[in-house]
C-alpha cells in the first residue's frame, strides 16, 4: 500500500462513542447554569457574606464534578481506549492541579425607574460624579461669556426670550417699560400732523455714508401709520447694528427703496411734519417738505443749549430732552424709530402753542422771546430744572394741544 499522508483511514467513531460524548456535554452545561444560579442568588443577597472556600474544599469540590460526569457517561472512556481509536485519550491530571470550572456569566443589572412620588434615589444614583462637574464648569463659563457680553446684546436677548414666552404661554405679552412712550389715542387714521423718524445704515468704503433701512410714520395720537423696512440700493457696508438695531435680515425681504419713498410722499403731503433733526431724515429720504411745515424738536429755540462762547445755539439729544422734559426713556440701546417719532411729537404738544405763535412771526431764532433767557439763565432746555413742568401722556391727550389735530 503507497504511503499516505496521515491516517487517512482511521476509522469513525461509532454511535455510543457520540452518545457518550454529548452526554458529557449536557452534564458539563447543568453544571455551568447550576454555578451561574447559585452565583445569582448570592448576589441578590448582599447581607450574607459568602464563605470563603479552603484549599481542601476546592479540591474536594473538583472531584465531586469529575465524578458526576464520569457517572454520567459510563464506560465512554473505556469504550473509546477498548477500540483503540476515535476517543480522545484521558488527559493527565498534574499534581495539585484543579478541575477547570466554567466562568459564570455576569448579569447586566438595570437600574428600575423610580416610582412616581418617591425620593429621586435611581436619578441621583444615576449621575456621576464627573458629570455634575463638568456641567458646573460649563454653566460657569456660560455665566461669564453672558456678563462679557455688550448691554444691547443681553438686552436684545432678553426680549427675544421674553416673546418666545410670550408665544409659549398663551400669548402673555412681556411687560412694557411704564417710561416708554405709548399712544396717548385710539386714532389709527391719518391726521393733519404726523411725525416721522428713520434708522440709516452704512454704504460705500467703511459705511460713511449713510442709506435708508427703516422709516416710521405716526398720526398725532402717537400711533403707527406706516413702519417698513427698505432695502438700500446700494450694497450695506456697515449695518450699524449697535445703534440702527438693522441685521442682514432685517432687509432680507425688505420693500424697493422706490416703492417706501412713494407711500412716505403720499403720507407727508399737505400736512405738518414733526421729527428730530428733520434733515436727516428728509435727504435719506430724498424728499423734501415746505419749510413753514417743519416742526423741528433739534432746531426749537426753547430745546436747544447755547454754545460755549460762541453765542449760538446747539442741538440737544433727543434722548436727554425726552427725559428731562417728559420723563420718558428711549435709545437705551437699539434705537426705536417708534419710540424716537413719539418723543419728538409729545415735545412739540407740550410746546405747540408758544411754538405755533413764533413759526406765525416768522420762525427765526433771534426773534423768539426765549433767546433773552437763553443768555441770561445758560439754555432753556431743561425747563428750568430736571422734570420741570413736565406734562404726563395723560394730559397731553386731554389738553386742547391735539384739538386742531
Amino acid at each position: 500500500m503507497p504511503h499516505v499522508k496521515g491516517n487517512k483511514f482511521k476509522p469513525k467513531p461509532t454511535s455510543e462513542q457520540l452518545a457518550a460524548a454529548e452526554a458529557a456535554t449536557a452534564a458539563e452545561a447543568a453544571a455551568a447554569a447550576a454555578a451561574t444560579q447559585q452565583q445569582a442568588q448570592q448576589q441578590q443577597q448582599p447581607g450574607k457574606r459568602k464563605k470563603k472556600k479552603g484549599k481542601k474544599q476546592q479540591q474536594d469540590a473538583a472531584a465531586a464534578a469529575d465524578v458526576t460526569v464520569e457517572a454520567a457517561v459510563p464506560g465512554a472512556i473505556g469504550a473509546g481506549a477498548a477500540a483503540g481509536d476515535g476517543g480522545p485519550p484521558p488527559a493527565k491530571k498534574r499534581k495539585g492541579q484543579q478541575a477547570a470550572l466554567p466562568l459564570p456569566a455576569i448579569p447586566t443589572v438595570v437600574a428600575p425607574a423610580p416610582k412616581p412620588g418617591a425620593a429621586p434615589a435611581a436619578a441621583a444614583a444615576a449621575a456621576t460624579s464627573n458629570w455634575a462637574a463638568l456641567k458646573a464648569v460649563m454653566d460657569a463659563a456660560k455665566q461669564q461669556q453672558e456678563a462679557s457680553r455688550p448691554h444691547w446684546q443681553r438686552k436684545r436677548k432678553a426680549e427675544a426670550g421674553g416673546a418666545a414666552a410670550a408665544a409659549a404661554g398663551g400669548g402673555v405679552q412681556p411687560a412694557v417699560p411704564a417710561n416708554r412712550p405709548q399712544s396717548i389715542g385710539r386714532d389709527t387714521e391719518p391726521t393733519k400732523l404726523v411725525a416721522v423718524d428713520c434708522e440709516m445704515v452704512g454704504v460705500g468704503p467703511n459705511g460713511v455714508r449713510s442709506a435708508l433701512a427703516r422709516v416710521c410714520v405716526l398720526n398725532s395720537a402717537g400711533n403707527v401709520l406706516l413702519d417698513r423696512y427698505v432695502r438700500p440700493k446700494e450694497k450695506v457696508t456697515d449695518f450699524r447694528t449697535r445703534v440702527s438695531g438693522i441685521r442682514p435680515a432685517s432687509l432680507r425681504d425688505a420693500a424697493p427703496f422706490d416703492e417706501v419713498q412713494r407711500l412716505v410722499a403720499d403720507l407727508l403731503a399737505g400736512r405738518i411734519l414733526v421729527g428730530h433733526a428733520l434733515d436727516n431724515d428728509l435727504e435719506a429720504l430724498l424728499l423734501s417738505h415746505r419749510r413753514n411745515d417743519v416742526r423741528d424738536t433739534a432746531r426749537y429755540p426753547p430745546l436747544m443749549k447755547p454754545q460755549a462762547r460762541m453765542g449760538k445755539l446747539k442741538p440737544r439729544a433727543l434722548r436727554h430732552l425726552a427725559q428731562e422734559q417728559l420723563g420718558l426713556a428711549i435709545q437705551e440701546g437699539e434705537h426705536s424709530p417708534v419710540d424716537d417719532a413719539r418723543a419728538a411729537l409729545y415735545l412739540y404738544l407740550k410746546h405747540r402753542k408758544e411754538w405755533e405763535r413764533w413759526v406765525a412771526g416768522g420762525g427765526r431764532q433771534a426773534d423768539h422771546p426765549a433767546m433773552a433767557k437763553l443768555a441770561a439763565a445758560g439754555g432753556l432746555g431743561g425747563g428750568g430744572g430736571k422734570h420741570a413742568g413736565q406734562l404726563s401722556l395723560a394730559d397731553l391727550a386731554k389738553s386742547d394741544y391735539m384739538a386742531d389735530f
